[in-house]
């Protein structure tokens, strides 16, 4: 595992590295600059088992994003690979993991699996949902919430369009980050800031946890993570780490 800059988690894992673009949404892939960065091969995703116990080997409680430079449920990622996935996560139950994917019906399999497997889903683990804007969380709504994950988030970054939640979005979502898209400010997409704060009211509105993750590089407020002057930084309650646990997250 890694350390990370990304606010929200501790640490990344990716037993998965690499992935293919999906919708629009993955036009300016933070994951795919990364690895043309770091001159790190790209294309289909390749399973490193070598990494597969690294949070077992992390003693210390970490919130980890899985497969930050990847799709867990790729179409390309085998079936047998991702059930050993969800096995080491449900060894560890002292860390956080945080599940980012835009390929539902996949994810709706494994999930399903896991239940079917054990019983209950592990209350350690939140699928977050990638959508980049309304007609894809119109339509595919439903999809999402029969996936049997006991948390389930949604990540609109980049976000490329004004948002309604659905009807009931409190019964169902625990969790909303907002961020505009980021790479060359002369390619990446404008994320007008009260598309993000109506988001922002939407969820304070149903009790949702909300957290703003920066404006983009085509704002000239770019990386700044206020939200006209405010930060919203909330985590649900059984993500948090024992650390957390006495701070507020509401920054």
């Amino acid at each position: 595992m890694n350390k990370t800059k990304i606010p929200y988690v501790t640490d990344t894992w990716n037993p998965f590295v690499g992935c293919s673009a999906y919708n629009s949404g993955c036009i300016n892939c933070y994951a795919a600059r990364l690895a043309r960065a770091n001159k790190i091969p790209w294309g289909l995703p390749i399973f490193h088992r070598e990494r597969l116990e690294d949070p077992i080997k992390q003693k210390t409680p970490a919130r980890i994003m899985l497969c930050s430079m990847s799709d867990l449920f790729h179409e390309n990622a085998s079936t047998s690979d991702i059930l050993e996935i969800f096995n080491i996560m449900r060894q560890c139950p002292g860390h956080r993991f945080m599940i980012f994917t835009k390929r539902l019906s996949i994810a709706y399999d494994h999930f399903v699996i896991e239940l079917q497997n054990h019983g209950q889903a592990m209350r350690h683990v939140m699928l977050v949902w990638s959508v980049s804007d309304w007609s894809t969380l119109d339509s595919d709504w439903k999809q999402f919430i029969d996936i049997p994950s006991h948390l389930h988030g949604i990540s609109f970054e980049p976000l490329l369009s004004p948002i309604c939640l659905p009807p009931q979005a409190d019964r169902f979502l625990d969790w909303v980050v907002v961020g505009g898209e980021t790479g060359s400010p002369n390619k990446v997409r404008f994320m007008p800031e009260h598309w993000a704060h109506n988001i922002m009211e939407q969820c304070s509105e149903n009790s949702i946890s909300f957290w703003f993750k920066q404006h983009g590089s085509a704002s000239p407020l770019r990386s700044s993570n206020a939200l006209r002057g405010a930060k919203h930084h909330e985590l649900p309650q059984s993500m948090l780490l024992p650390s957390e646990r006495t701070v507020s997250w509401l920054i």
